[in-house]
């Protein structure tokens, strides 16, 4: 006695099943980055917005977003207005180029990346990473954690997707 199996119907639903897996796999890993994302920018101490407001998802290499101080009118800038979660940072990121990830491939890296700077240019995202900048009391995750905004994202990345991740 002899079977046959249908050897073409085999690979097609094996392939089928492979492809499905893979946009699975993909969609989910633009949904935690996504969500990495906005966690930074949520949680990033704001004098003027611009630190939150330059938080960048980017393939394969770190583009963060523009350094200039876009985000603050004049008058903000002497008298902040912006604190921790600040709609208008926030927003920025949400509707950044390359939020959604969009062409993003199995083994490409995704990067997580801010920018910014104060008036006279000089760069201070690192300061505040490294907690070396005094925040006022309405930015509470950067009192309470000294600034480091990519930490606090790494965990949270990690809780919210425990068993998932290694």
């Amino acid at each position: 006695m002899r079977l046959t199996f249908p050897r073409k119907t085999i690979v097609a639903q094996v392939h089928a099943t492979m492809v499905a897996a893979s946009n699975r796999l993909l969609a989910d890993t633009k949904r935690m980055a996504y969500d990495t994302l906005m966690f930074a920018a949520k949680h990033s101490p704001q004098w003027t917005g611009t630190y939150a407001a330059n938080w960048r998802l980017s393939i394969n290499r770190p583009r963060p977003g523009n350094n200039k101080d876009e985000v603050a009118t004049d008058a903000e800038r002497d008298y902040p207005q912006a604190r921790e979660g600040g709609v208008v940072a926030v927003r920025t990121v949400a509707n950044s180029p390359g939020s959604k990830l969009s062409g993003l491939k199995l083994g490409d890296r995704i990067f997580l990346s801010t920018r910014a700077a104060n008036a006279d240019g000089e760069e201070y995202h690192w300061d505040v990473e490294g907690g070396l900048i005094r925040f006022r009391e309405d930015n509470p995750t950067a009192r309470s954690n000294k600034g480091r905004i990519l930490e606090l994202a790494r965990l949270n990345l990690k809780a919210r997707n425990a068993g998932k991740l290694k």
